[in-house]
């Protein structure tokens, strides 16, 4: 993991290092040739710890393999790598909070930690699924809606009439859970109006609008007021790219109409 991740930071990186901008005219040249062998010598090891069975260390390396070749512009490459990340997250339960929350092994640092990597891999088979036009590995986003099987993340469907109990639970996570669970809505209206999933008893396309749009309005209605943007204030940038976010997915649920 520690490979990868120097490969991944390798990569973005500049090398300032007066021993080699001499030879390479400070160009960065020998850091991107240092992350491209860290890049070779990760994907050996990861390969070889794959034959020993999953591990959380394998699921992170695979995550920081294939953030290093979206960056590079290999995106097949990458949703490949998620692929892979997302079937060992899987065989780990990382998808399934109640069985981790259960667990005496588990630090609650450990749940955590468990919890943000299915996170950050939702996230990527979401984001590479919508650029390549393939389908996720993730189907969450297809089990059924409503308070009996409300998520971590709290972004299922769920009626207005219980938006203001649960508005100081959302409000109380941080920035990170909060996009994941507005990727979660992206990731149902990708399922329903791009891929063509349906339940059996499918709804009229404008009724099933309507109801992303309620959740949509839900998570921005549960966003707290530092995550939002207002006139005469500087965001950080990841409260711009999260509110970007939200944009996003409404043009992704207008635009099939």
């Amino acid at each position: 993991m520690l490979l990868a991740l120097c490969a991944y930071s390798g990569r973005l990186s500049p090398s300032l290092d007066s021993t080699t901008s001499g030879i390479l005219g400070g160009t960065g040249e020998a850091g991107k040739v240092a992350a491209d062998l860290w890049y070779e010598q990760s994907r050996t090891a990861v390969s070889a710890d794959m034959k020993k069975g999953s591990s959380v260390e394998t699921v992170q390396t695979l995550l920081l393999l294939s953030l290093r070749d979206h960056g590079r512009g290999f995106e097949s490459q990458a949703w490949l790598l998620v692929g892979l990340a997302v079937r060992m997250a899987q065989d780990l339960d990382l998808n399934e909070d109640d069985s981790n929350a259960n667990r005496p092994d588990l630090l609650p640092e450990d749940r955590q930690t468990r919890r943000n990597i299915w996170g950050v891999s939702s996230m990527l088979d979401l984001f590479l699924s919508l650029q390549l036009g393939r389908p996720p590995a993730i189907m969450d986003a297809l089990r059924p809606t409503g308070p009996s099987h409300s998520n971590n993340w709290q972004s299922n469907a769920i009626p207005s009439s219980l938006i203001p109990e649960l508005t100081p639970t959302i409000q109380s996570q941080t920035l990170f859970a909060h996009t994941v669970a507005l990727c979660h809505i992206m990731a149902r209206i990708n399922f329903h109006f791009y891929l063509g999933f349906s339940p059996v008893e499918a709804q009229p396309q404008t009724e099933k609008l309507l109801e992303l749009k309620a959740e949509l309005d839900m998570w921005q209605h549960a966003l707290p007021h530092k995550y939002r943007i207002s006139i005469g204030h500087q965001p950080e940038r990841e409260v711009l790219e999260v509110n970007m976010l939200y944009h996003v997915a409404i043009i992704l649920l207008y635009r099939p109409l």
